[in-house]
């Protein structure tokens, strides 16, 4: 996993958990605040209903013979008609002791009944006592009660103003509980929505790790991409590139650009400033949305591309084409060089032939000038036949430079037979060959490649070497898979200046002599590609004693 993924991965989880984080006390918060709301509504009606007990016991005093105690009948029918199921009212004088409590019954209720209150522990410590006296208004939601044995929400009012305290308290059973339990109806509404969230979350960061893998894909694209490429907003900022084009942009300008945007401000991108300014729009196909142009500079080829973008940004590519504007170059003087080259023979057995038609026209050629034109037709055609087979062997070496087919190839057996067929050539030449190769010697390549070298660096030998030349074959050495040789002769040789450009394609040192020899110009350049595709070299030089040497290489 790559590094912005793995921070991207990291940071949705920490935000999915944060959020789930934020959700759940959120959902805690909210429940304890509808729990405070439904408390706050049962004190609130307890309250209400201590204020009505305060209100009707100034009613009822409004004899000025009646004392508390008379009343408390009428309070018992006040709280039975309140309709509270269970509902408890307790009255307690200001030094904590009960007076009253609607729980005590079997007792009368005059003078006698406040001596049965006296057995009721003092209520001064309750909370919701000690509160009322304080706030005017107490509260204890649960509490077990001694008297009673059951546990109560309580509810005290005081009035100071009044020498008792009025509570309420309502009995904690089921239904108390399912009035205070907070509803439950927003905990799926928050649920819902809290999955709808996470669902739109993960869909747009889903999106936005497609983004990320598009953007380490083009980012890897660029890194190995063999060419030069950089992206530019609507302002000329550079927004992405890559090594290659940073490189090429420092080649280009001849000097260490600070900003990679300084590139547009050099003399060689004049036309690409320009193509800049122009205005285009795809929608109304106005201006060019393209451009391309050369630029040379320290002897290599750049081909530069621009391309705008409908936003106003744009995109440039650098593309270091010297080895492709070379092999185009050799390519067309290869082409040159073959039409020359054809065209020599071609015409002479065009211009024989055309004489041998004239003369029998008229009846004046004779069977001896016959037989020399169509000898010299013969002739011409056996160089003409060599050229196509060796520009064949060229474009098949050309073809090959990927790899070639290998197999075991004697190299000894290989020269002996080459020389057997040769045999005539050598006695017209009064030429010798040392074949000096160990016997076997065995090297992986292509046979009719290998075959090509030692036939050509031959061939060139008896044309060249001179009459009378020897011709000396060895292997100077072998290491591993790599074998060293030799191929001398102690002819005329050629002179210094030559001998770097002998493996070139048509070069010819004595142009005229090697038409007369019949040489195409490229046994050597094949002897080259040959050496090149085996994964050798070659060179060339004078020996010291007079003569050429050809010392190469061949891998298997």
């Amino acid at each position: 996993m790559s590094k912005a993924k793995h921070y991207y991965t990291s940071t949705l989880l920490w935000v999915i958990t944060l959020f789930i984080l934020f959700t759940g006390c959120f959902i805690l918060f909210q429940n304890k605040r509808e729990k405070s709301h439904q408390i706050e509504l049962l004190h609130t009606r307890l309250q209400d209903f201590n204020y009505d007990v305060y209100a009707f016991l100034d009613i009822l005093d409004t004899d000025s013979d009646s004392t508390l105690a008379n009343h408390f009948p009428s309070l018992l029918a006040l709280a039975e008609r309140q309709n509270r199921q269970g509902l408890r009212l307790t009255l307690i004088d200001t030094l904590g002791y009960v007076i009253y409590d609607t729980s005590i019954q079997g007792e009368s209720m005059g003078d006698s009944s406040f001596n049965s209150y006296a057995e009721i522990v003092n209520h001064f410590d309750r909370s919701e006592v000690r509160e009322a006296f304080k706030k005017g208004e107490g509260i204890d939601i649960i509490r077990h009660s001694a008297t009673t044995g059951k546990d109560y929400f309580y509810t005290a009012s005081y009035q100071k103003e009044k020498s008792f305290i009025v509570r309420s308290a309502m009995p904690y059973n089921a239904e108390m509980r399912d009035d205070l339990t907070p509803d439950s109806h927003y905990l799926w509404i928050a649920g819902i929505i809290t999955l709808l969230l996470l669902f739109i979350f993960w869909h747009i960061t889903r999106k936005m790790g497609s983004s990320i893998d598009e953007k380490e894909n083009l980012l890897a694209h660029l890194r190995i991409s063999n060419e030069g490429l950089g992206v530019f907003s609507p302002s000329h900022r550079l927004i992405l590139a890559n090594n290659l084009f940073n490189q090429y942009a420092n080649l280009i300008s001849d000097r260490y650009l600070s900003k990679t945007e300084q590139l547009l401000d050099i003399e060689e991108f004049t036309p690409m400033r320009e193509f800049l300014k122009q205005p285009y729009s795809r929608k109304e196909n106005t201006g060019e949305p393209c451009l391309s142009f050369m630029v040379d500079k320290g002897g290599r080829s750049y081909s530069v591309k621009g391309v705008k973008f409908s936003d106003g940004g744009f995109e440039i590519s650098i593309n270091d084409v010297t080895e492709i504007e070379t092999q185009s170059r050799l390519k067309r003087q290869l082409t040159q060089n073959i039409a020359h080259e054809l065209k020599t023979p071609v015409s002479s057995i065009s211009g024989y032939i055309e004489t041998i038609i004239e003369a029998e026209k008229n009846g004046t050629l004779s069977a001896e000038k016959r037989l020399h034109f169509l000898s010299r037709c013969y002739s011409q055609s056996e160089r003409l036949h060599h050229l196509v087979q060796d520009i064949a062997a060229l474009d098949r070496m050309n073809n090959a430079s990927n790899g070639i087919r290998k197999e075991s190839v004697d190299i000894f057996s290989l020269v002996n037979d080459m020389l057997q067929e040769e045999h005539l050539k050598l006695e017209q030449q009064q030429m010798s060959v040392q074949n000096l190769l160990p016997s076997p010697l065995i090297i992986k390549g292509d046979a009719s490649m290998l075959y090509s070298i030692f036939r050509n660096l031959l061939d060139n030998a008896i044309s060249y070497a001179g009459t009378g030349a020897s011709i000396t074959l060895q292997l100077i050495r072998s290491e591993k898979e790599t074998y060293y040789f030799s191929f001398s002769d102690n002819g005329c040789g050629i002179e210094e200046e030559h001998l770097p450009r002998i493996f070139e394609r048509f070069y010819r040192i004595d142009k005229g002599r090697s038409r007369k020899l019949g040489g195409t110009g490229l046994g050597l350049a094949i002897v080259k590609n040959a050496v090149i595709l085996h994964g050798g070299n070659i060179t060339a030089r004078q020996r010291p004693g007079g003569g050429l040497e050809f010392l190469f290489t061949l891998s298997t």
